[in-house]
């Protein structure tokens, strides 16, 4: 069996209700799937819903009673409002599966993982396995605590819950891969190594090629720049953001990745010519703060000035009475 966890950090509890229950695929064709084709080993599992008195097949109240307990959650910045996770079994173990035994591991894992949270428990047969989907509460059921798990915490509920298997239904012996903590490999879900290296070649190659075209347009921009000013436009003229650093255009931003004119130079014949333009810009800016500051004091001192005078005059007209 292997178990995998997703948090969600927004309220779609509508949306993830709606998914377990497969409404997506119940109207495909505007009509519901007739009763008799859905699969004999299906069931919903509500756990901890006493409270709420929900109808078990109307997806607007149990999707509301998760909104409610989300309620009392503690709030944080990008808390969690719930947990989507999935317990699947290996592809030659489907024919051996039953109602009861799926029925019976769900619950099992309920009571393993979210033994005090809000869960919703479907199975679903729509892939080439068995999987079982849960939709765990954030915090408990009726009060704020988190139904957070750490790393080790979450391995350990898996290798318990891979024991139970194979102490109560060792037919399943495909679907055993010891909670994927390292004392035995998962079969057939493993990535190669050398599908690995591949990928990791192709993202290398797809940065190099963004890189060389984001090279080749800042030294065609380069090759006609003036100065800073003039650079800016030649690389807003290419289609290109510009980001700035304390007030000064500093590099490129594309992906949401900076590169800085710097470091494109210096890949460039141009190193130099980005060293005096930058120095250009340097020298005006200072330029600029000093004549602002000889502006400043000429202001105090002709304030100052004026002050004196208004004083003169006033001691004056008092000595004339």
């Amino acid at each position: 069996m292997i178990i995998n966890s997703n948090t969600r950090k927004d309220i779609s509890f509508r949306q993830l209700v709606g998914y377990i229950y497969e409404e997506h695929l119940h109207r495909a064709d505007g009509e519901e799937i007739e009763e008799e084709k859905r699969d004999e080993r299906d069931f919903i599992l509500l756990h901890n819903f006493q409270d709420y008195g929900v109808d078990l097949e109307n997806t607007e109240e149990i999707a509301n009673a998760f909104l409610e307990n989300d309620k009392q959650r503690r709030r944080r910045k990008n808390g969690v409002t719930m947990y989507h996770e999935i317990a699947s079994f290996a592809p030659e173990d489907q024919d051996k599966m039953t109602r009861s035994m799926l029925y019976d591991m769900a619950r099992k894992y309920i009571e393993l993982r979210a033994k005090n949270g809000l869960v919703l428990a479907r199975p679903h047969f729509d892939k080439d396995h068995v999987h079982i989907h849960f939709m765990i509460s954030g915090n408990e059921q009726g009060n704020n605590r988190s139904m957070r798990v750490s790393k080790e915490q979450f391995k350990g509920q898996r290798r318990a819950m891979e024991e139970y298997q194979l102490s109560n239904y060792p037919q399943l012996s495909k679907s055993y891969v010891q909670s994927r903590d390292g004392v035995q490999k998962k079969q057939k879900y493993n990535r190669t190594k050398q599908e690995k290296v591949k990928r990791q070649m192709e993202k290398r190659t797809a940065k190099f090629s963004i890189f060389a075209l984001i090279l080749e347009e800042f030294e065609a921009a380069i090759s006609k720049a003036h100065n800073l000013k003039t650079l800016v436009k030649e690389i807003k003229g290419k289609g290109y953001q510009v980001y700035e650093r304390r007030g000064q255009a500093t590099g490129i931003v594309v992906n949401n990745k900076k590169y800085r004119f710097t470091t494109l130079a210096a890949k460039t014949k141009y190193n130099k010519k980005m060293e005096l333009i930058l120095s250009n810009k340097k020298v005006a800016l200072e330029t600029e703060r000093r004549i602002e500051k000889d502006l400043a004091d000429l202001r105090r001192l002709r304030e100052k000035r004026e002050r004196e005078q208004e004083r003169n005059r006033k001691n004056n007209n008092g000595r004339k009475r």
